[in-house]
């Protein structure tokens, strides 16, 4: 498997359409088939269908999808790594937080970031621990902010307490 390949396969999922990942991936309509093309002909397994809405997974590329985010992920931070090595503050920093947390202190958190590392590109998801915990575990989402909740591995996940607060 080829890491383009890999990556072509993250961007029709994140899209939802051969010719959006194209646009993600700033390559062409073509390219993009015939990296999913080579990567089904490595497997030798179909991974994707089209349908009247786009594009979706067989049962063997949604499990190729996983592990293919995982790979992509690794090599983002990987080259994030580099970068900060060279002095380039540059990157994507995924985050989910509770609605709670989007409503009190992310305008203030967000705002101090931007300052700091206008050069990241900042993703954030809202929604519930149930949402944040499956993305957690795929790698894409690099971390979430909210309760820890007895659905949490804490052998899975490192948490950290960042405030206490009762609710009423």
């Amino acid at each position: 498997m080829k890491v383009n390949q890999l990556q072509a396969l993250v961007a029709v999922a994140d899209a939802g359409s051969i010719r959006a990942a194209a646009r993600l991936l700033d390559l062409s309509h073509a390219a993009v088939i015939k990296a999913l093309r080579e990567l089904e002909a490595e497997a030798q397994l179909p991974l994707v269908m089209r349908t009247a809405r786009g594009v979706d997974f067989t049962e063997t590329g949604r499990l190729l999808l996983g592990h293919a985010r995982l790979v992509v992920g690794q090599i983002e931070r990987a080259n994030t790594e580099l970068a900060e090595l060279r002095g380039e503050v540059t990157g994507r920093l995924s985050i989910a937080v509770t609605p709670w947390i989007m409503l009190t202190f992310l305008t203030k958190a967000v705002q101090l970031f931007r300052e700091r590392m206008p050069g990241v590109q900042l993703e954030i998801f809202e929604g519930l621990t149930a949402v944040a915990l499956p993305r957690l575990r795929e790698g894409s989402l690099d971390f979430a902010v909210g309760p820890v909740t007895p659905t949490m591995s804490l052998q899975e996940f490192d948490s950290t307490a960042l405030l206490t607060y009762e609710m009423c």
